[in-house]
């Protein structure tokens, strides 16, 4: 239905204080309430769109970058899909007399306001006569193999907000995941209001690329778009029209940096000792360095200024070493490098990562100051070291919560019952105590599981925590799974740019504009979840238990119980949308993720009935239930996953001769078929799917 007003006080969220409401995508009494208060709100307005008036022009600046023209093309698009008027774009500079405009980025208008500072700012200003909506910017920077990064996006975001506050709502890249209001009218009360400052200066939710089956050019562009649109600035696409990127890179880069094939046969001294031999021969992996060679050191500073200089629009170069860094299995027995740990505790690698890492900082610093190192505080180097006073201020540090001894998502961070997260907020204030640049954080996607992921309010509780701990950005990358996980990935994004977000309204009208006809269903479907995971005890309590980096152990909340509460929402939401579309395509993918939590239960259903308890390979110590009809339930568990991304992306899903490749299934079928998750908690595991719940049949409700 087409609205003829847009006169509301809501508008205003970019103008004045308050929060946005859709118009069409709220309850009729409430929509006629606002009607009210809008013809009293008797404020000056502009009649931005009307149906008896000529549409509104968008003016752009003839040397407008391209990420301002894409704004206007944005902007141009957008609000022809909602008015269903053509909106002509120019550079003439002028506005026709007795038309209304729309200025796009700097210098579009003569008599505009000022831009503001900062690549990401921007700004909205209505007057009687049109719209500006600005954005800051600094110079681009160049690369010598001439990539170039704009840093202009204040603009593009100014759009974003624009459109926001008219009720659009990206929720998936396809275009049928968009929530376009369709309105007759827009009107504007007369104001002026900057951007919001964004929660984190870094943010990422999502992984770029063609990681499913059935990615395309388009369906790679698509996400490039929503992750733009989302206000992700870290992992994004280097296109211009997106205005530049954030260049953090914290990741295992030892290699890149210092390359075997390059140094080791000439130079075996510059790697890792292992077992008596260098370069970690028949490991099939990346071999560590010897961080305690005082060449291997100036090797390496030399490599990081190279690097600085081949990419000079990187906020940092990455110096992480390579993953894993056990002290017996990957890293370096040299007298050299063990003289660099804590002998009161020689199995922690902080102190030789940070002390070799504080010292190419320095020397880094003598030659460009401004070059800056980064490194994930990770595996075996994520404690605080105890012979290192203080990191190099030139030394950015990402906190990696992996695995349960630092992360327990189904629980708020400061939650007593969460030792893991308990732990977790003290490595933090303990790094703030050795750090001279702020902390970043690198939370983890759900690389264990690809059901449904219910912890939006949860997230919250995240990102507000590290924005009040000092945290700068957020590295938090996931899956491309928007079927069964889209409320994660989209509030993931949301939160991040603005952690206040008036999180239970939007949840409303994500029901509502996402599922149409079947909110009410999908909105208890999607209360079930939540409450079950924040009211769950998987595993039990203590230490190591809950759900960890990955999603890892949500597979113990998908019980005959839980199924049994699900199963009639799915089945009502589904008859309401038969046959109307875009919520029946919508809602295949949520389906999905009920039926991959069903499968899941099935499977450890099947471990109790004809499970023999047998000794994991290569850890005879403990046990899990070997199940010849858990086995075939996976097999054909995995030939249905592989079938869902037929008709659109669903889940993070690759083939390779029929044989699923995703990382998410390597670590589900262990957690599945071995109890991997809790097998140091639960040696026993019958006695854990027993107590989980997975003896009883599902009943009807």
């Amino acid at each position: 239905m087409m609205r003829s007003f847009l006169l509301l006080p809501a508008f205003a969220a970019i103008l004045l204080p308050g929060p946005l409401r859709a118009a069409e995508s709220l309850p009729e009494d409430l929509l006629d309430e606002m009607d009210q208060q809008a013809v009293k709100a008797t404020t000056a307005a502009l009649t931005l769109i009307a149906p008896d008036a000529p549409p509104p022009v968008i003016l752009v600046a003839p040397d407008a970058s391209a990420s301002v023209r894409y704004a206007a093309e944005e902007l141009a698009a957008h609000l022809q899909k909602m008015t269903g008027r053509k909106l002509e774009m120019t550079t003439s500079g002028k506005a026709e007399q007795g038309r209304p405009f729309i200025a796009v980025g700097p210098g579009a208008l003569e008599g505009g306001p000022a831009a503001p500072e900062g690549v990401e700012a921007s700004l909205i200003e209505v007057r009687p006569e049109g719209v500006f909506i600005l954005g800051g910017a600094e110079p681009p920077i160049t690369g010598p193999d001439g990539t170039t990064c704009l840093r202009d996006r204040g603009t593009l975001y100014g759009v974003y907000d624009f459109l926001e506050n008219l009720g659009v709502r990206w929720y998936r890249p396809e275009p049928w995941g968009w929530h376009l209001p369709q309105l007759e009218r827009v009107e504007l009360p007369l104001g002026r209001r900057e951007g919001k400052t964004p929660g984190f200066e870094g943010r990422t939710a999502i992984r770029i690329g063609p990681r499913w089956d059935g990615a395309t050019p388009e369906s790679l562009r698509q996400l490039e778009d929503w992750a733009s649109r989302q206000r992700l600035n870290i992992q994004t696409s280097k296109e211009p029209r997106y205005g530049g990127w954030l260049g953090v890179n914290l990741g295992h880069a030892h290699a890149r940096l210092v390359s075997p094939s390059r140094y080791l046969a000439k130079h075996p001294e510059y790697f890792a000792l292992v077992h008596g031999k260098r370069g970690n021969p028949g490991s099939g992996r990346l071999p560590q360095l010897c961080l305690g060679n005082p060449e291997l050191q100036q090797v390496f500073a030399e490599a990081v200024l190279q690097a600085a200089k081949e990419k000079p629009y990187e906020l940092c170069i990455a110096t992480d070493p390579e993953d894993g860094t056990h002290p017996d299995r990957r890293m370096c027995a040299c007298e050299l490098c063990k003289a660099m740990d804590d002998p009161a505790r020689p199995e922690v690698m902080s102190n030789r990562v940070f002390a070799f890492t504080n010292l190419v900082a320095r020397r880094v610093a003598q030659e460009n100051p401004k070059v800056q190192l980064g490194l994930y505080a990770y595996s075996m180097h994520t404690e605080v070291p105890t012979r290192v006073e203080k990191i190099e201020p030139n030394v950015l540090v990402g906190l990696a919560n992996i695995n349960s001894q630092w992360s327990d998502w189904s629980k708020p961070l400061a939650d007593p019952q969460a030792p893991g997260n308990a732990a977790f907020l003290r490595l933090i204030r303990d790094w703030k105590g050795v750090l001279q640049s702020p902390p970043w954080i690198r939370e983890y996607s759900t690389y264990g599981w690809p059901g449904p992921m219910p912890m939006t309010r949860l997230l919250q509780d995240r990102v507000r925590t590290y924005r009040a701990m000092g945290v700068k950005g957020l590295i938090w990358p996931g899956e491309q799974s928007f079927g069964p996980q889209l409320p994660l990935l989209y509030f993931k994004a949301r939160l991040q740019w603005d952690p206040d977000l008036d999180l239970e309204k939007e949840l409303a009208l994500f029901y509502e504009n996402y599922y149409g006809p079947a909110r009410e269903p999908m909105a208890a479907y999607h209360q079930v979840w939540m409450e079950a995971l924040e009211n769950s005890h998987l595993g039990g309590t203590g230490p190591e238990t809950g759900v960890s980096s990955g999603g890892r152990g949500m597979h113990l909340l998908c019980t005959p119980a839980l199924i049994a509460k699900l199963s009639p929402l799915i089945d009502e939401a589904q008859a309401k949308v038969k046959g109307k579309a875009p919520y029946e395509q919508r809602l295949r993918g949520t389906a999905a993720g009920f039926e991959t939590a069903r499968r899941v239960g099935a499977i450890l259903q099947a471990k109790l009935g004809d499970g023999e308890t047998t000794p994991v390979p290569h850890l005879p110590e403990h046990r899990y239930l070997k199940s010849d009809a858990a086995q075939r339930l996976w097999e054909e568990f995995t030939a249905w996953l592989g079938e869902q991304n037929r008709r659109e992306l669903t889940v993070e899903f690759r083939q390779k001769e029929g044989q699923p490749t995703a990382t998410t299934l390597l670590y589900l079928k262990r957690d599945l078929l071995e109890n991997g998750r809790f097998r140091s908690l639960a040696p026993d595991e019958r006695t854990l799917l027993e107590r989980s719940g997975f003896n009883q049949p599902i009943a009807t409700p």
